[in-house]
This record gives structure tokens, C-alpha cells and sequence, in this order.
């Protein structure tokens, strides 16, 4: 990390675009001023970590556990193994038609 030493109406210049300025000193507080381009988004840490943590909750509450998923797709491909075995019984009870030969008539 890099650490400098400024006064009010000091600036630092990062890269070629981005300025950050000493405006205000009030006891502990200090106030800065950044130009940059709109592009470049600038955000105070705890807003950013805020918002992080914000995320990964809602995509946790979003997600279902790992082993509910796995319970579900157990459950659906029972489900379709026995309506497969359901049809197969079926078809076995009351067979299809078979062609009449007239071959012979």
C-alpha cells in the first residue's frame, strides 16, 4: 500500500483519468473530493461490503440446499420410472390389435 502525506487542496492523480483532492479536516475526519469518469464506479468500503453480504443471502436463500436438490431429482426420476413400469403393465394387460392377414383369402 502506498502512503502519502497531504494538505487541503492537495491532489492525487492515479493513472490518467482519476483525481482525488484534500477538501476538509475536522478533528479525526477527513474530506475528499475524486473526479473520475462516470464509468469508474467509486463506493465507501462498508456501502461495498454492505452490499456483498447482501448478495450472497439473498442468493443463499434463493439456492435450495445441495441435498434438497438431490432429494427432488431422486423423487421425479422415481416418479418417472414407476409411470414407465405402469405403462409397460399396462400395455401388457390389453396388448395392441394385431394385423389381419388377407394374404390367404
Amino acid at each position: 500500500m502506498l502512503i502519502l502525506s497531504r494538505k487541503i487542496d492537495q491532489s492525487i492523480i492515479i493513472g490518467e483519468n482519476i483525481e482525488i483532492s484534500l477538501t476538509k479536516i475536522e478533528g479525526d475526519s477527513v474530506k475528499i473530493g475524486i473526479s473520475a469518469p462516470r464509468s469508474i464506479a467509486i463506493l465507501r468500503k462498508e456501502i461495498l461490503e454492505e452490499m456483498q453480504s447482501s448478495n450472497k443471502a439473498a442468493a443463499a436463500a434463493a439456492t435450495p440446499a445441495k441435498g434438497a436438490l438431490v432429494a427432488n431429482s431422486a423423487k421425479q426420476l422415481m416418479a418417472q420410472l414407476k409411470a414407465k413400469k405402469a405403462g409397460q403393465a399396462e400395455q401388457q394387460k390389453n396388448p395392441p390389435p394385431q394385423p389381419v392377414s388377407t394374404a390367404g383369402n
